[in-house]
């Protein structure tokens, strides 16, 4: 179909398309900033404080402070853990608290994998464990717990007469139990000085949220 009319006709179509390209672009930038960051931002909820004896990465006084809840069969969290270990190592007023949250309901060894930590905690040694672990989750199995142990020069037996023990699996259920309330979906799940990130943000959403927490 052809349009006519003169040039004043001509002109007002194409002002016309042109304002509601502007209007159109404005709205579209104006939401993907908001989903950039909303989507990860939740303050509906208030993280335990934290306690004497949580595994603190990190200068143990910073002022800002990053809570995670994590899965150590989660390849979600294994990546977000290097994005963590990075920003804490650039800075010295961050501190990492990492808190378990096994979904034990898809990850068949996220516990047992949680436990272990906690066993190589009790030589002094969870963080070291835990980076092992999310190295090598691929390979994860019940018989690897023993191997990795022995890796980081852990005393093997003491180690094993712990995990078969189970006497840390109430100190893993008391970190899902005490967030229990949060309804969460899914790992990782972040608290920056108690403004929520979920999922694994990359590292400049983590520097963002750090940088508005300053």
């Amino acid at each position: 179909m052809r349009i006519s009319g003169g040039p004043l006709f001509s002109n007002r179509v194409l002002y016309g398309l042109l304002a509601v390209s502007i209007l159109t672009n404005a709205i579209l930038i104006e939401r993907r900033t908001s989903i950039d960051w909303h989507r990860l931002v939740h303050r509906d909820q208030a993280v335990p404080d934290v306690t004497a004896g949580e595994h603190i990465r990190g200068n143990p006084n910073a002022p800002i402070t990053i809570v995670e809840y994590s899965d150590l069969q989660c390849p979600f969290c294994a990546r977000f853990h290097e994005v963590v270990k990075a920003a804490v190592a650039e800075s010295k007023d961050v501190r990492w608290v990492y808190r378990h949250l096994p979904l034990e309901s898809i990850h068949s060894l996220a516990v047992p994998a949680a436990e272990a930590a906690e066993c190589a905690a009790e030589q002094g040694r969870f963080w070291q464990y835990a980076d092992l672990l999310f190295q090598r989750q691929a390979q994860l199995a019940e018989r690897e717990f023993a191997s990795m142990a022995g890796a980081l020069n852990l005393d093997v037996p003491a180690f094993e007469a712990c995990r078969q023990s189970g006497r840390q699996r109430m100190r893993v259920a008391s970190h899902a139990k005490a967030f229990a309330e949060g309804h969460l979906a899914g790992t990782p799940v972040s608290f920056v000085n108690g403004v929520r990130l979920e999922g694994a943000v990359s590292a400049k959403e983590l520097q963002q949220a750090i940088a508005a927490a300053r």
